[in-house]
């Protein structure tokens, strides 16, 4: 029965097809049968050198190729060709791949793929041997024809030979070893090639796969280069994905309200009076594209940076909704436009978001006009759309553009008329204020433009004459 190379391998066989009948005796004979490695076998496209027949690669590789070897037998039957892995089970990963007549002088070729390597460091090897015996796993498990069926995992296997025995091949093409004539071992020659397989824990890094799925998984440079991947470069991992140019993206979320103002997610502006008390909520939908946790900041534009930014909290890989309650924040006290803004980056937190601060500075830098609250309307707009804004980084010497995470509501502050307010009674108290301010508090508002001087809420006098008054007390 043949069996197959290893389970998930796939070989593809070009050559010469032979036939012939099997002599139940063996007809070994001083190196009857010759292999030898001919220059276009390859593995991944990598020539492989005769001369020193190594491949190397990290643990777990699937590996794809073609084997070539030059075969001579000068028996006077057929040879069959099977090879071996060193790594699996003997019995289980042999493969019978062609036989050469007898008498004869044969190139071979087979083709592989998905063949996976061990997922432990070490050295390996895929020998191919033949030899004038029966096939059916005779030749690797290293069995004479005469024997009932072939003999395996007894340390004669050919997967079992060493360094020394299979390197003195290279150059002559055979080598003796003991064949296990049924009751008995007995030197005979064999053909024999071999790929020495060293696998070992290259070195790795981030590889990013595709334009628009920013794909990123930890793989050597080369392994990148074949997947058509971008290297990031050694050390670089997944954590926060360096294949995604914008990895934080964030925009306005329904659920904000401010004083009762909904805030619009397509245009996200509320109006107040010159420090008039902001209470509610803000809303925003978070697109982390990254592995880990990502900090969330923020500021008010009209504020003392460095003293009111506030931490958000944390939004987690993926696509996620938070609202954010919002208290003890007064408008400002000048008319004009102003934001409320929420930042993001990958990595920063403790400020350095809502700063613009590279981490590696040690604390943040606040009031350099740099900071996420100094950024302009034209590059906040563009973030309503995007959910991010390519901003220069303070990198403690220099700047350096970086992707911010960013969504904001426009806060207009305007000079709404105002006039006299009064407030209580016996006397009432007389305050220029907005009709809003006024009759929130209770007041009673006597109209935009006028004024408490003279003061319009005191009790009038009223004109009367001395027999009106006493006639009231008679």
């Amino acid at each position: 029965m043949k069996k197959p190379f290893q389970r998930l391998a796939i070989w593809i066989m070009t050559g010469v097809a032979i036939s012939s009948a099997w002599a139940v005796q063996d007809a070994w004979a001083s190196h009857v049968v010759r292999l030898l490695m001919l220059p276009s076998t390859e593995l991944l496209g990598q020539p492989i050198d005769r001369s020193n027949p190594v491949f190397t690669c990290e643990p777990g590789r699937t590996l794809s190729g073609t084997i070539a070897i030059h075969a001579e037998n000068d028996s006077t039957v057929a040879a069959p060709i099977e090879g071996t892995l060193t790594w699996q089970d003997h019995e289980q990963s042999w493969h019978y791949f062609d036989s050469i007549a007898p008498a004869d002088t044969t190139d071979f070729s087979f083709s592989f793929e998905d063949l996976t390597v061990p997922s432990t460091a070490g050295t390996y090897y895929m020998v191919i041997g033949a030899s004038p015996v029966r096939d059916g796993g005779f030749v690797v498990s290293m069995t004479s024809g005469s024997c009932a069926a072939p003999v395996w995992n007894d340390g004669n296997d050919l997967a079992d030979q060493n360094e020394t025995t299979l390197a003195g091949c290279l150059t002559q093409g055979w080598a003796t070893l003991p064949l296990w004539k049924c009751d008995h071992f007995a030197n005979e020659s064999v053909g024999i090639t071999y790929i020495k397989l060293i696998i070992e824990d290259l070195p790795v890094g981030a590889c990013c796969l595709g334009q628009e799925s920013w794909q990123c998984h930890v793989t050597t440079e080369s392994v990148c280069t074949e997947e058509g991947g971008t290297f990031q470069g050694l050390g670089t991992n997944c954590d926060i994905n360096p294949c995604n140019p914008n990895p934080v993206q964030i925009f306005p979320a329904d659920g904000g309200n401010l004083n009762g103002q909904v805030i619009d997610v397509n245009n996200p502006v509320v109006t107040f009076e010159p420090g008039q008390p902001i209470t509610g909520t803000v809303a925003v939908q978070v697109y982390n594209h990254t592995l880990v946790d990502v900090s969330l900041e923020g500021l008010s534009s009209w504020q003392d940076h460095e003293t009111k930014w506030g931490n958000m909290g944390n939004a987690a890989p993926g696509h996620n909704q938070y609202v954010f309650p919002i208290g003890d924040l007064n408008a400002a006290v000048m008319p004009g436009d102003y934001y409320m803004i929420v930042g993001s980056i990958p990595g920063p937190e403790n400020g350095y978001i809502a700063s613009m601060t590279s981490p590696a500075c040690g604390s943040p830098v606040w009031n350099d006009g740099n900071d996420l609250a100094d950024q302009n309307e034209t590059t906040l707009a563009g973030c309503m759309q995007n959910g991010y804004a390519m901003l220069d980084q303070w990198q403690c010497d220099h700047m350096q553009s970086v992707s911010v995470g960013i969504s904001y509501v426009k806060v207009v502050v305007q000079s709404i008329p105002a006039g006299a307010c009064c407030v209580g009674q016996n006397p009432p108290d007389c305050y220029v204020t907005t009709s809003h301010v006024c009759t929130t508090g209770g007041g009673t508002y006597l109209g935009d433009g006028t004024g408490c001087d003279p003061n319009p809420c005191q009790t009038p006098t009223k004109h009367t004459t001395w027999g009106r008054i006493r006639g009231m007390y008679k």
